[in-house]
């Protein structure tokens, strides 16, 4: 380090449900500053987590400067995480030496935070710095697969995997970082892609501070893919319909990213200016140096740079830490997959096969929708069914159509909580329901109080976060699961029954959508090539494969 004033920095540190480790990290990046004498700030890019930032992240802090955090409305993932905390240090937050890029669960350690930064003075802040990994701590068999995976991305690349996401990146490079349209779909390669000079440092991989890592094997695979798609060269823009690269960038912004694209020129690129939250929520922080943010991303048909997204204030009625905010009591479902995947009728006769022998007895069908799962399993019971509906016209609907069902069913227009308190019931299903509920686990906690002893709550739902889309935003999804989060979803005062995938030949195509169409939602002829063609092979692959990997999941849990 050079004699003088030490290096400004900020670290940007996504997190998605990691907070545990993300406040062991913070303590011990505040150690680092206050021992080095540096001026470090922190940026955590909470990146849709289902649980709200911990109390205890807002300090008090001895070394830190500041600490923000940054909540995205929706999950982005990983790598789009990164891209938006750094075009909105970028686009709103004043000039500092440098950037430090690390995530947040420990392995890339804070103790070498300084390692970085005096590489990059050394080289007169003019080079992003990447730690190169000489030793993982990962397991054997992670390790094999990521060898494997290093010979076919130089194979097909010509280049060497070296480096993850842990850098340090002078403030100059953020210009040309935010104009490239890579950068949505890994931040790594989408340096390599843009040319800026580079260097590095060989720093071992640390350990896992706290919990478990979100990212799954289908996760890793569709990170992998995306790294060989932007460093092979692949001309299709990431997020948009145009062809990638450099002939994606408006002559306008490319004027802009040589001029350094000042402030008032990056102004109208933004939509509308990012505020503090209300003052409401700050008086509450013990420590004033740190700040909160909700932020969505709203991005055009053709977006496809970091610099030109639309970062706005998402100020919504669920937030918890908006105090006095209103929630509609009204609900309006405005999805379009139920009349679309009612095509899918060797699908439903799959997955009817598996959940038959845990539908019994009085039946209590929660998000009903538009009735076409119930004439599917009206028939594995005599007893009593009750479709309950929160969207009166989906209801309605439904309704008509069970005018002539056998068996006959109730309709009820609400949730659990509408239903008589005495009411207990067999068997509770949730067909591709759950998530669609913000609070899945306190919802199938209620559900677990309307059981009769020895029922069953029953859950089939979309299957990996990695694969969460646009069209599951749009129709209303919070996530999708593993077997992880759905596990931990289950009521704790019942036993688990069950739980395992189905439809392995679909996770391919959906992961093929997910990783190089970018599509946003199927249509009519797709659904039904994937139901005709693929499901078929997934009832007889699916059991030789232990129902340990597919599309879509099924829990069960037993009183």
């Amino acid at each position: 380090m050079k004699p003088g004033a030490p290096m400004r920095f900020v670290a940007a540190i996504p997190i998605f449900d990691d907070w545990e480790a993300a406040m062991i990290l913070l303590q011990r990046l505040d150690a680092v500053c206050a021992a080095d004498g540096r001026a470090g700030r922190v940026l955590l890019i909470d990146d849709g987590s289902q649980s709200p930032p911990p109390a205890a992240l807002r300090g008090p802090y001895r070394g830190l400067e500041e600490v923000e955090v940054l909540r995205l409305a929706r999950n982005m993932g990983h790598q789009r995480a990164i891209a938006i905390g750094l075009t909105f240090l970028h686009q709103e937050r004043a000039p500092v030496d440098a950037v430090v890029v690390l995530d947040g669960d420990g392995e890339d350690r804070p103790e070498d935070v300084p390692l970085l930064l005096d590489e990059l003075e050394r080289h007169g802040r003019t080079k992003v710095v990447f730690a190169e990994r000489s030793r993982r701590s990962e397991g054997l068999v992670f390790r094999v697969f990521y060898q494997v995976y290093r010979a076919l991305h130089y194979l097909l690349t010509g280049i060497s995997v070296r480096v993850g996401n842990f850098s340090a990146l002078p403030w100059s490079a953020l210009s040309t970082f935010v104009v490239v349209s890579e950068a949505w779909n890994h931040y790594a390669a989408s340096v390599f892609k843009s040319r800026l000079p580079r260097t590095y440092v060989p720093i071992a991989r640390g350990e896992r501070l706290a919990g478990h890592s979100t990212m799954n094997f289908v996760a890793r695979t569709a990170r992998a893919l995306r790294d060989l798609r932007v460093r092979g060269g692949r001309r299709r823009a990431p997020l948009g319909r145009g062809d990638g690269g450099a002939r994606d960038v408006p002559r306008r912004a490319l004027r802009q990213s040589r001029a350094g694209m000042g402030r008032a020129a990056r102004a109208p690129e933004l939509g509308r200016r990012v505020e503090p939250r209300v003052d409401a929520p700050l008086r509450a922080v013990r420590d004033p140096r740190v700040r909160d943010h909700v932020l969505d991303l709203e991005r055009a048909q053709h977006a496809q740079l970091p610099a030109r997204a639309r970062l706005q204030v998402l100020r919504l009625g669920r937030d918890p830490l908006l105090p006095g905010a209103q929630v509609s009591a009204e609900f309006e479902y405005s999805g379009t997959e139920l009349e679309l995947f009612a095509h899918a009728t060797n699908w439903k006769a799959y997955w009817r096969r598996m959940l038959a022998p845990f539908v019994r007895g009085d039946v209590l069908e929660v998000g009903a929708g538009i009735g076409t799962n119930t004439p599917l399993l009206r028939e594995l019971t005599t007893g009593a069914w009750t479709c309950l509906e929160p969207d009166a016209a989906q209801l309605e609907r439904a309704r008509r159509a069970h005018a002539s069902l056998a068996g006959g069913a109730r309709h009820v227009a609400g949730t659990l909580a509408t239903l008589a308190e005495a009411e207990r019931f067999d068997t509770l299903l949730y067909l591709d329901v759950l998530e669609h509920i913000e609070d899945d686990r306190g919802e199938l906690e209620l559900a677990a109080r309307r059981l009769k002893d020895g029922g069953r709550v029953v859950v089939l739902s979309p299957a990996h976060q990695g694969l969460f889309t646009e069209f599951d935003r749009a129709i209303g999804h919070h996530r999708r699961y593993d077997r992880a989060s759905l596990a931990a979803a289950g009521p704790a005062t019942l036993r688990r029954e069950a739980l395992f995938y189905l439809d392995s030949v679909g996770l391919c195509a959906s992961l093929a959508n997910r990783v190089l169409l970018h599509q946003s939602a199927p249509s009519l002829g797709q659904v039904r090539t994937w139901d005709r063609l693929m499901v078929p092979v997934s009832r007889v692959l699916d059991p030789l494969l232990l129902r340990r990997v597919g599309k879509s999941i099924v829990g069960v849990w037993r009183r």
